[in-house]
C-alpha cells in the first residue's frame, strides 16, 4: 500500500511540475493531467520518468493512448484481447510487463502500442 502511495504523490507531485509555467527561455508552455491521466502515471514507471524528463511527449503518449482506447473507455479501462500480440524484444518485453497501460493498449491496438513504446524509448534516450 505504502509503494502504491508513494506512486501516486510522486505523479502528483509530476503534475504539479508539469503545470508549472516553464522558464522565459523555454516558453511557457504547460501540460495538466485529469485525475485518471495521474492515476495512470502513477501506475506506469515509464510514463513517470517520461512526464520528469519530457512532459510534451508524455502528453503525445497519453492522447496516443487515449486514441488507441475502445469507443467509451478511457485509457485506464481494462481492455479485452482481440488478436495475440506481437513479439516483443526482451527490452520491450519488460517495458509493457513493467506498465500496465502499454500492456493494455498492446492487446487493444498493436501498432499503437509499437508506436509508443518507439515513441517512450527515444524520449528516454534524449532523441
Amino acid at each position: 500500500m505504502i509503494g502504491r502511495f508513494a506512486r501516486f504523490a510522486a505523479a502528483a507531485l509530476l503534475a504539479l511540475a508539469i503545470a508549472t509555467p516553464a522558464g522565459a527561455d523555454l516558453g511557457a508552455a504547460t501540460v495538466t493531467l485529469t485525475g485518471a491521466e495521474l492515476r495512470l502515471v502513477a501506475e506506469n514507471p515509464a510514463l513517470l520518468r517520461l512526464g520528469e524528463q519530457d512532459p510534451a511527449t508524455l502528453r503525445a503518449v497519453l492522447d496516443r493512448m487515449e486514441a488507441a482506447a475502445p469507443a467509451g473507455k478511457d485509457i485506464g479501462a481494462a481492455l479485452q484481447p482481440d488478436a495475440a500480440p506481437p513479439t516483443l524484444s526482451p527490452e520491450d518485453q519488460a517495458l509493457v510487463d513493467q506498465n500496465p497501460a502499454l500492456g493494455k493498449t498492446l492487446r487493444e491496438s498493436p501498432e499503437a502500442a509499437l508506436d509508443l513504446i518507439r515513441l517512450i524509448k527515444q524520449a528516454s534516450q534524449g532523441k
